[in-house]
Order: structure tokens, then C-alpha cells, then sequence
């Protein structure tokens, strides 16, 4: 169940998170971790044009298979297979004698893209062939701010004994780690013959089905296939190699939970002393001290560049000042009164005038 879950999950849904190593602190990082995984591939494939009637073309693709697609013709009142995912028991460029691996299925992704033309014709389809198998991927995994960070540094895909035609053996041993990841020569990675066969077996065969496409009443462009699982391939054959990777990282999150084998290694804990900066929660208190320090710089600027001395920018500076008599008096008759003052010669314009000896004196006009 595990294995259909990750596989449903990695043809349909775009994103799929691995599985987390514990980390209490919040700051982690580990060694480069080996561990067995699924990888995958896809490429362009060639095919031909056999025959051709009104309605449908038959091809044959380049690793023998003979399928049928619907012309533009047919769309107009038929149902005639505009995608088709087929198992192929070899592959053509992945075919089991050209590499030293373990290969859990091949498949072809043949028909029209997910978004056709209306002028779609019959030279127009894309072939793809896919390949899935079992291989060793090196994983470099940190936790960085609690958030956990993982990459595929390396993968090994070799067998040893290299595997032979008949691919029956009670176990499959891939080859020996280098020494930068195994230093005592002690790990060694194993599928077990009947794990490999019952896979054989699921994921074979689960990469078939049939979408159809033909136009509606109304013009628009219509859709029909065989299940979920037939819509996500359609949509993975625009960015297939996209959609393979997504697809084998589904399946090695579930390969890697369901090992019960647990390794010795690097399984204490080690902790470093370290100071962890979080700019972010400095950026406001060191932007209002840079802004205070270039308000300041235009300030002076601003001064130095005035006609007007500085001193006269104080308002300590009117304390020194003289105001004619005549003002003095007006002003009397608002002493008593709140913003008396203000109100008696709040709006008297006044000029600015030195006497004898320097005395800075404000004159009524």
C-alpha cells in the first residue's frame, strides 16, 4: 500500500517532502549520508507514422510498440485516444542491456501535448520513454533555522556482480561505496530478489492507460482518461524529466522509511558552541541609526549652504531679542486672557532692526 500510495502521490502532486532527520537545537548538519532510493529518467523518443484513415493514424514507437492516435478529423464527433501511457517490457534507451541496473519498469509517454492546438496533425505527437530502478543516492541533509534542507549530492547506480539477462538471484548487491563515505568498507546495500520481483510486478504494469480528446458542442476543447493517474502523466509529458524526478523522490521517501535496517553510525550527538546572527530581526534598530547619521549629514548640509546663520535657526535665539515699545503695549491687553496675547498681535507684522551697541529689535510696520 505504501509503494501505490508514493506512486499515485508522486505522478499527481507536484511537491513531495522527504522524510526528516530529529534535530532538538534548531542547528544541525550531518555527514554525507548514503541510502537506498528509486531514480529515474526520461528522453525523447522517435516514432513512426504507419498508416493513416480519416479519423485515426497507427505508429510504431521506437521500441517496437504499435499504438493508435486520433486525428484532428476526429475530434469533431468521436472518442479516439489522443494520449497513451504504454508499458514497455525493454525500453529502447533504457534497455537493461546497455546498462548495469535495476530497472523496475519502463514505460512510453505517446500523444498530444497537454495543451493542443487545434491544428493538430498527426506528425505533431511526442514520444517519451521513462525508466524507474533502484540505485544508491548520497544525501546531504541540515536543519537551518528549524527548517530542514536536504540535496542529492551523488547516486550510484551499478550492480556487483553485474546483473545478467535472466534477472533472478535471491539478492542484488550494488557496488562498494568509496571510501569517502565508508571508510571501514563495512556498509553494503542489498535489494532482496522477491522485494525486487513484487515491485517488478506493481510498478511495471502501473504506468498504462488512454486520454481522450475531442471537441464539445460548443467548440471547446474536451477531455476524458482512464483515471488520475493517466491525467498526471498527460501533464508530466510537458516537463517530463521534471515529472520523473518528482516521481522517484516519491518513491525513495517511502524506500527509505520502510528500511528496517538501522546503521550504528552517526547516531550520537555532538554539539559546537556557536553564535547564530539573525539579521533579520536587525535590520530595523541598524536602518533607523543609518538614517538618523544621513538626516544628521543633511542637516548640515542644508546650514552650510544657507544664507542664514545657523545661530538664527534657534528658538532660544528670540529670547535675546528686543520688541518696541508700541508692541509691548498692544500686547498688555491680552496678558490676562488665554492666548490673549496671540490673538493682540498674533497677526502684527513686524521688521527686524539693530540698534546702537547690536541690540537685535523687532518694529511694528
Amino acid at each position: 500500500m505504501e509503494i501505490a500510495a508514493a506512486t499515485y502521490s508522486g505522478t499527481v502532486a507536484d511537491d513531495h517532502l522527504p522524510p526528516h532527520a530529529q534535530c532538538s537545537v534548531g542547528e544541525c548538519t550531518w555527514p554525507p549520508t548514503p541510502s537506498l532510493a528509486i531514480c529515474g529518467a526520461c528522453e525523447r523518443s522517435n516514432f513512426a507514422i504507419d498508416t493513416c484513415s480519416e479519423n485515426s493514424c497507427n505508429y510504431t514507437l521506437a521500441s517496437g510498440l504499435m499504438v493508435l492516435l486520433g486525428t484532428n478529423a476526429a475530434y469533431e464527433n468521436s472518442l479516439i485516444p489522443g494520449f497513451q501511457a504504454v508499458s514497455s517490457p525493454d525500453g529502447h534507451i533504457f534497455n537493461h542491456t546497455f546498462f548495469n541496473r535495476l530497472f523496475i519498469a519502463h514505460f512510453e509517454l505517446f500523444g498530444v501535448p497537454y495543451h493542443p492546438s487545434v491544428t493538430f496533425n498527426a506528425s505533431s505527437a511526442i514520444n517519451t520513454e521513462c525508466a524507474l530502478w533502484f540505485c544508491m543516492n548520497v544525501y546531504n541533509a541540515s536543519v537551518e533555522s528549524n527548517e530542514y534542507h536536504e540535496a542529492i549530492l551523488s547516486s550510484f547506480h551499478d550492480l556487483d556482480p553485474p546483473l545478467t539477462d535472466d534477472r533472478i538471484r535471491s539478492e542484488f548487491h550494488f557496488s562498494s561505496l568509496p571510501s569517502s563515505l565508508d571508510a571501514d568498507n563495512q556498509t553494503h546495500f542489498t535489494v532482496q530478489g522477491d522485494s525486487f520481483s513484487d515491485m517488478l510486478d506493481f510498478i511495471g504494469n502501473f504506468f498504462e492507460g488512454t486520454a481522450s480528446l475531442w471537441k464539445g458542442d460548443k467548440g471547446a476543447w474536451v477531455r476524458g482518461y482512464d483515471s488520475a493517474l493517466v491525467l498526471g502523466m498527460w501533464k508530466g509529458s510537458e516537463d517530463p524529466e521534471g515529472w520523473i524526478t518528482g516521481l522517484a523522490g516519491s518513491l525513495s521517501n517511502t524506500v527509505r522509511s520502510m528500511n528496517p535496517i538501522s546503521r550504528s553510525q552517526y547516531q550520537g550527538t555532538s554539539y559546537e558552541l556557536s553564535i547564530v546572527i539573525r539579521w533579520t530581526w536587525l535590520v530595523f534598530p541598524i536602518a533607523l541609526i543609518l538614517s538618523t547619521f544621513v538626516l544628521l549629514v543633511l542637516v548640515i548640509l542644508r546650514t552650510a549652504s544657507s544664507q542664514v546663520a545657523s545661530w538664527k535657526g534657534d528658538p532660544l535665539a528670540l529670547l535675546l531679542f528686543e520688541v518696541d515699545e508700541r508692541t509691548k503695549h498692544v500686547a498688555g491687553y491680552g496678558i490676562g486672557n488665554a492666548q490673549g496675547i496671540l490673538k493682540s498681535i498674533g497677526n502684527k507684522t513686524v521688521t527686524m532692526t539693530q540698534g546702537n551697541g547690536g541690540l537685535i529689535k523687532f518694529k511694528a510696520c
